[in-house]
């Protein structure tokens, strides 16, 4: 008879592992950084429709940060989504203080 080895620790979470709460945020964050980039570029390039659609952008973004808020699941992402909603026009008053600072 040989050698009996013992069983290999078996994973105590399933094969479809769930995120964490900070990472769910951070992907929030990182969600909410696309109407933020699309704004900053738009303060460059004022001739095409950029600023339009990062208006549509960041209204979209209000609204999905809201319905995220009602499923337990996603509720993280939303909290990250809430933050760049409040960060973002802050950074762009900045980057127009800044920009206009620099014209004259």
């Amino acid at each position: 008879m040989g050698t009996q080895y013992p069983d290999p620790p078996r994973e105590t979470r399933g094969p479809q592992e769930e995120m964490s709460n900070s990472m769910k945020y951070f992907i929030g964050l990182g969600i909410g950084l696309v109407p933020l980039i699309m704004g900053l570029l738009s303060l460059r390039f004022i001739q095409i429709n950029l600023p339009l659609l990062t208006l549509y952008a960041y209204l979209a973004i209000v609204v999905a940060s809201i319905v995220l808020l009602f499923f337990r699941k996603v509720r993280y992402i939303g909290y990250g989504l809430l933050t760049m909603v409040a960060v973002s026009p802050v950074v762009m008053a900045i980057a127009c203080t800044v920009m206009f600072s620099q014209m004259g």
